[in-house]
Formats: C-alpha cells, sequence, structure tokens
C-alpha cells in the first residue's frame, strides 16, 4: 500500500512530466486536486447507493478522468471498468467494491 507522500510523489512527477510546471506551483494544486477527487468519490459513492446505472456511469467517468489527468492509472482502470458496466446497465457488477477498492487505494492521499 502506498502511503500519502508516496502517491503525493507520483502526482507530482506526472504533472511536472506532463505540464512543465515548476514544484511550488504543483505545492499549491495538489491540495486542489485532493479535494477534488475526494468529492469525486463521495460523488460516484452516492451514485452507487442510488442505484442509477446513468448516474454511476457518468460519476465513474467523471472519476476516471481526474485519476488519468493526476497519472494514477490504476484507479482510472477501475473507474474505467465501472463506466463500462453502467453504461452496458450490468445489474450483475459488484460497484460497491469496486468504489471502495478506488477508495482503498485513495484513502492514504484523501484522509
Amino acid at each position: 500500500m502506498n502511503t500519502h507522500q508516496q502517491i503525493r510523489d507520483r502526482i507530482k512527477t506526472h504533472l511536472a512530466d506532463q505540464f512543465g510546471l515548476p514544484d511550488q506551483q504543483l505545492e499549491s494544486m495538489i491540495p486542489v486536486f485532493i479535494d477534488t477527487l475526494r468529492g469525486h468519490l463521495a460523488a460516484l459513492e452516492s451514485a452507487v447507493a442510488a442505484g442509477g446505472c446513468d448516474q454511476i456511469g457518468r460519476a465513474a467517468h467523471t472519476m476516471k478522468g481526474a485519476l488519468l489527468n493526476l497519472g494514477l492509472a490504476e484507479c482510472a482502470e477501475t473507474a474505467a471498468a465501472i463506466e463500462r458496466e453502467a453504461k452496458a446497465a450490468s445489474t450483475r457488477s459488484d460497484y460497491r467494491n469496486l468504489v471502495a477498492s478506488i477508495g482503498a487505494a485513495l484513502e492514504p492521499l484523501l484522509n
């Protein structure tokens, strides 16, 4: 399991590589990104609790994009799987477990 600092460093490295941003600017942006991820995760959890596939698909799509923008590809793959299943209106997918796996992977960063 990764620590808060390890995940944060991965994000910083990704953003620096992709956008050439200086460290000071990245340090000021990361707390905003963390808050945004926290909000997207809460929205995805709410969508799953409500049970509507359209809502789940949209929330998963948003989460996937945010994760990809931060270089968190493993979590983005899970969000993409949720999105695909929800858009196919799959009732056999364990959305709660999939969302929980994203939450567990991000937990050190978000808490």
